[in-house]
């Protein structure tokens, strides 16, 4: 069974307030939750309470807002109380949906790394260098940069690893000047290795 969602803190005033009333209508009368703790008339006093300063702070007065405000911490009070309640009542995910609160997202596992997508090689002002830039990898926590002067084209070109970081960026020096070079970018992660990235070539400055 998946866990109750809350999800009360972004809520604006109206937004709390229809949320309270959604679930003070749902619990009332619904056999699985045949004691409510808090009882459901602390949450429809409470609403009604938070309705009349709604619509008091409307005008912009301060006081009114902070008056507001601390009928808001008592409604979020009583429904994470009652959150409570319908998670250690519920036996399955239905039980929990037909209270008014929502189910908790589950997780995605990330199965594999994507390859790291618009790998650039630039050349720099500074003789012999080259800058390297690519798109993050979602999951990643580390990349291997490599580099060749062969022509992948050829099966037979030979990589040489320059560099782990975990940067999306890497700046390379010391390459000859006015030769060609080819890069290619791998991403490392807690799900294993990346496919390399598609490669791109530059002319050492």
């Amino acid at each position: 069974m998946k866990r109750l969602k809350i999800g009360l803190d972004r809520l604006k005033p109206s937004d709390l307030l229809a949320k309270a009333i959604d679930v003070e209508t749902k619990l009332t009368g619904n056999p699985v939750f045949s004691n409510p703790v808090p009882a459901l008339a602390d949450l429809a006093a409470a609403s009604t309470e938070l309705e009349i300063r709604i619509t008091a702070s409307n005008m912009g007065d301060r006081s009114a807002i902070a008056r507001r405000k601390e009928q808001e911490k008592e409604v979020r009070y009583i429904l994470r109380k009652l959150g409570s309640y319908v998670q250690l009542t519920s036996e399955n995910d239905s039980d929990i949906l037909s209270s008014g609160f929502e189910l908790s997202k589950t997780p995605v596992p990330l199965t594999s790394l994507s390859r790291p997508a618009a790998l650039k090689a630039m050349r720099s002002d500074m003789e012999g260098r080259v800058n390297l830039t690519w798109a993050v990898v979602r999951g990643s926590n580390q990349y291997v940069v490599e580099v060749s002067s062969q022509d992948p084209i050829n099966q037979t070109a030979d990589w040489i690893h320059t560099a782990y970081t975990s940067r999306s960026n890497h700046q390379i020096d010391n390459l000859q000047p006015g030769k060609y070079y080819w890069f290619r970018v791998r991403a490392l992660g807690a799900s294993g290795m990346s496919p390399y990235s598609d490669p791109a070539m530059v002319m050492a400055a």
